[in-house]
């Protein structure tokens, strides 16, 4: 979850170069400035707060929230106000295509 500055035109290029390196490390926009990512390991999680921590901008706030697999299975979630399944977990394979 982040939130920047987006005052002056270097700012919104920031801005956009962290939500384009999120894009390009795999993490999928769940809104505006709240990006997702499925690591099925401790290790891969670590690599990616690395690199997420490596492209923050100067200016402005970055938070990381983790969330076990029983967490985001429990999750609750609507769309279009009726009740939906939350997503499955992507499978083992797909993960290596982000690499």
């Amino acid at each position: 979850m982040f939130d920047l500055p987006v005052d002056s035109p270097e700012s919104r290029r920031e801005a956009t170069r962290f939500r384009n390196n999120l894009i390009d490390m795999g993490f999928s926009m769940a809104q505006f400035s709240i990006y997702a990512k499925y690591t099925p390991t401790l290790s891969q999680t670590r690599f990616f707060l690395a690199a997420v921590k490596s492209a923050i901008p100067p200016y402005g706030g970055v938070r990381v929230l983790k969330v076990t697999d029983r967490q985001y299975s429990a999750m609750i979630r609507y769309e279009n106000s009726y009740l939906s399944e939350p997503e499955q977990a992507p499978e083992q394979l797909s993960l290596f295509d982000a690499f």
